[in-house]
């Protein structure tokens, strides 16, 4: 199948040091998957493995993601004391843009991207 990118969003919290995004395949109950900022791509289902995105951040986009399959993220932020919150609460679903196509319109665009 074609791989493609999803693009995740969420409104950033002033008390952030950082955050942590994970995705999973929707409405399977399949485990989440830590989004590595490093990266910009799935690590499994480690969070420790995972490079958190710095408190400046407010999306990401993942690559790599098989265009077939329907996804939700969720988004979870850390603070300098070392506490996290709870995780938000699962996003809509949606499907990676494939990599191959056109440039998609800003409709496109603003359809494909997960709002936390």
């Amino acid at each position: 199948s074609e791989h493609g990118v999803l693009a995740v969003s969420w409104s950033p919290v002033v008390l952030a040091t950082g955050y942590l995004v994970e995705l999973r395949p929707a409405g399977v109950q399949h485990p989440w998957s830590a989004v590595d900022a490093a990266g910009g791509a799935l690590l499994g289902s480690s969070e420790g493995e995972a490079q958190r995105f710095g408190h400046d951040c407010s999306s990401c986009k993942i690559a790599g993601l098989p265009s077939n399959v329907v996804f939700e993220a969720r988004v979870t932020y850390f603070t300098a004391c070392g506490c996290r919150s709870d995780t938000s609460d699962a996003s809509g679903w949606c499907l990676a843009f494939p990599n191959a196509t056109a440039q998609p319109s800003p409709q496109q665009q603003q359809q494909q991207q997960l709002q936390l």
